[in-house]
């Protein structure tokens, strides 16, 4: 809506009365307000919002140069344009002017159109300037919602995708504890069967014993895992790469041996990274979880599993690749970004990759899917 002349508020400052009433017969149209000192200037200014103000600079006691400092200095009034009125048109003095702040300058006497065209254009630059920074904060707002918006998304995905990870462990854990409890089961069936035979010796039951403590240490290990990987307060460990990798893999040593897949390790044993313990072992997990899912379902011979780490100036690579030929490995990189989840499908390839990008990037390394020696490789960068 197109505001009204008289809706602007303009301050005339000037010790001059004839000066004033010239000025003030011109801008008749508008909502004029006078002071004849710098002190009634700032009185004013205190107590009314002003759109403009006219300022001579010659005044007694405070001149204009002071007063146009002292509003300047205000967070209230810095933004009021202030033009300047004098009789001075020497250049020092005009620099001076628009140093301290004005937006222009008009020397006296007055040429009634040039006052109403100055006037009324820096009115509208005033309006424009106002409407400009409503606009800058309202979209500071928006755009802070948006943030914050995105933000509670994230979060949600993040314990849906730790919801789903709780799922696809759990699914795990139930296949792989199988065995060591199934050895378990086998053992004191065995010492049973003796016993009842008498046919029992102390060798079997140190045996028994042996393969009992180590499966319940496994079982027990399992469980520490699982529970850690959730700990909201978990600290970064010092990991000995190759020692994780070991571990992860006993976890999968009844599927590699049920699907004929060779595994090898290189690399240096005594590489370590920075990274949550907890994490890291999840991560590896789901990586040869989907290269088993991929290997079950690629026509091969013989299946391969090639774990590789290499220290560089910056950073220590590892590598999870194998010899599975029917898939597109830009897909694969797709899936880390798919953030669709369902909780209710534990079968999917992707189930899960989002979660790894998000743990792998959380512990400052970069994870992609690259093609190697014609092998589809997963590959992490741990930066030192």
């Amino acid at each position: 809506m197109k505001m009204n002349a008289y809706d602007n508020k303009i301050l005339i400052v000037d010790d001059n009365p004839k000066n004033l009433q010239v000025a003030m017969n011109i801008l008749k149209d508008y909502n004029v307000i006078y002071a004849q000192s710098g002190e009634k200037a700032l009185e004013l200014v205190s107590e009314n919002d002003f759109d403009l103000i006219l300022l001579d600079i010659v005044m007694p006691t405070m001149d204009g140069f002071k007063v146009c400092e002292i509003l300047k200095s205000d967070d209230k009034t810095k933004d009021i344009p202030i033009i300047f009125l004098t009789v001075k048109d020497d250049e020092k003095d005009i620099v001076k002017g628009l140093e301290a702040g004005a937006v222009d300058y008009l020397t006296k006497p007055f040429y009634s159109e040039v006052l109403l065209k100055r006037v009324e254009l820096h009115l509208q630059l005033a309006t424009s300037f106002k409407e400009l920074t409503s606009l800058n904060e309202n979209l500071n707002d928006i755009v802070s919602r948006q943030i914050e918006d995105i933000r509670k998304k994230d979060q949600i995905l993040f314990k849906q995708s730790k919801m789903l990870a709780i799922s696809e462990m759990i699914d795990m854990m139930s296949e792989q504890l199988t065995y060591p409890l199934g050895l378990i089961k086998i053992q004191n069936q065995g010492l049973e069967l003796k016993l009842l035979n008498d046919l029992i010796t102390n060798d079997d039951i140190e045996q028994s014993i042996k393969v009992t403590n180590e499966q319940l240490n496994y079982l027990d290990m399992s469980i520490d895992d699982f529970k850690s990987f959730f700990k909201q307060d978990a600290q970064k460990d010092t990991i000995n790469l190759n020692v994780m990798v070991d571990r992860v893999l006993l976890f999968f040593k009844d599927t590699l041996i049920k699907e004929k897949i060779e595994v090898s390790v290189k690399g240096d044993v005594y590489l370590k990274v920075d990274f949550v313990n907890s994490e890291l072992k999840h991560v590896l997990m789901k990586l040869i979880f989907n290269t088993l899912y991929l290997l079950k379902t690629d026509n091969q011979n013989k299946k391969k599993i090639d774990i590789l780490f290499e220290e560089e100036e910056e950073y220590i690579q590892l590598y999870i690749q194998s010899n599975i030929k029917n898939v597109d490995y830009f897909e694969l990189n797709e899936l880390f970004e798919k953030n669709d989840i369902n909780i209710n499908d534990t079968t999917e390839l992707n189930l899960g990759l989002q979660l790894v990008k998000t743990l792998v990037e959380k512990n400052f390394s970069t994870i992609h899917i690259e093609k190697r020696n014609d092998n589809i490789s997963y590959s992490i960068r741990f930066y030192k």
